[in-house]
């Protein structure tokens, strides 16, 4: 599960930086997938702390570039 969550985040940095908005949905995967590591390992519960709020931070950017590229 870790290493599905590395990926994804590499993939998400490289999406975003490529201005392609589909990147936020990637680094939405990559926060659930960090969170079901917690969820699963039952141990490294500080990255709650980073994960939850992107899952927010990550739809949110994904609306806001949406409306712009309309």
């Amino acid at each position: 599960m870790d290493i599905l969550a590395g990926i994804l985040n590499v993939t998400q940095m490289i999406m975003c930086g490529n201005k392609n908005r589909w990147g936020w949905m990637v680094g939405l995967g990559c926060s659930l997938s960090w969170i079901s590591y917690v969820i699963i390992t039952k141990s490294a519960y500080g990255l709650l702390i980073v994960c939850i709020p992107c899952v927010f931070i990550n739809i949110r950017n994904f609306i806001k570039w949406s409306w712009e590229s309309d």
